[in-house]
C-alpha cells in the first residue's frame, strides 16, 4: 500500500509542471479517481486509509490536513507535504500505479475542482452510497464501478 501523501506529492509534481496550480479539493478528487481506477484495473487498494464522503466529494483526511497550511484559502497548494523529519517524498510508482496516475491526471486536466466534485457526487456513485450512511466511509469495492471514471472516458 502507498502513503497517500507520497502519491499526492507525485500528483503535484506532475500537475505543477503541466497544468499549474491545484487546490486541495481538486487534489482530493484526483487522488480518489486514481485509487478508483487502480482498483478497477487490479482489484487492489492503493491506501489503507479510506476515503470519506464529505459534502463536496471524497476526501482522504491525511491529504486534506497535510496540505492545509499550504492551501488555507483554497487558491492552490504551494509546497509538498513533508513527513515528521521535514522530508518531502514522492513516488517512483509501479507501472500500474503510474498508468492510473497519468490517465486520471490527463483526463482531469481541464476540469475545475467544482466540476470534479459534481462528477464524483453523482447519483448512484460510491460517494452517494456512503453519504447516505452514518459512517460516511466510501467502500473501495464500490469504486470499481465509479460513474465518474466512465464520464471521463476511463471506464466501460
Amino acid at each position: 500500500m502507498i502513503d497517500p501523501l507520497h502519491l499526492a506529492n507525485t500528483v503535484l509534481s506532475r500537475t505543477w509542471g503541466a497544468q499549474g496550480s491545484i487546490n486541495r479539493m481538486k487534489l482530493s478528487r484526483v487522488m480518489y479517481l486514481t485509487a478508483a481506477h487502480y482498483r478497477r484495473e487490479t482489484g487492489l487498494d492503493l491506501f489503507t486509509e479510506r476515503f470519506l464522503a464529505w459534502p463536496y466529494g471524497p476526501v482522504l483526511v491525511s491529504v486534506h490536513t497535510g496540505f492545509a497550511p499550504s492551501d488555507a484559502k483554497g487558491t492552490g497548494i504551494t509546497r509538498y507535504a513533508k513527513d515528521s523529519a521535514g522530508q518531502a517524498w514522492a513516488l517512483d510508482p509501479a507501472p500500474k500505479v503510474d498508468l492510473s496516475i497519468e490517465l486520471v491526471r490527463v483526463a482531469t486536466a481541464g476540469l475545475s475542482a467544482a466540476e470534479l466534485s459534481k462528477l464524483t457526487r453523482a447519483e448512484h456513485s460510491p460517494w452517494r452510497i456512503a453519504w447516505d450512511t452514518t459512517t460516511k466511509i466510501i467502500d473501495p469495492a464500490d469504486t470499481i464501478d465509479e460513474p465518474a471514471l466512465r464520464a471521463l472516458g476511463l471506464g466501460s
